[in-house]
C-alpha cells in the first residue's frame, strides 16, 4: 500500500491555500526537479560505467 509522501502533501497544501495557479506551479516545479534528479543519476551512471570492466560473455 502506497502512502502520500511529503511532496504530494506539500502540493496539496499549496493548491488548497493558494488555488489552482499555485498548485500548478508547485506541480511543475516538483516535476522539473524529479526530471533533474533523474538526469543527474543517469549522468552519474554514465560517468561511473567506464570505471568497471564489462563482462565478456
Amino acid at each position: 500500500m502506497a502512502s502520500p509522501g511529503p511532496a504530494l502533501l506539500f502540493l496539496l497544501r499549496q493548491a488548497i491555500s493558494g488555488g489552482f495557479r499555485r498548485g500548478m506551479a508547485t506541480g511543475a516545479g516538483l516535476g522539473l526537479m524529479a526530471a533533474a534528479w533523474t538526469g543527474a543519476a543517469l549522468l552519474g551512471l554514465r560517468w561511473c560505467s567506464p570505471c568497471f570492466p564489462q563482462p565478456s560473455w
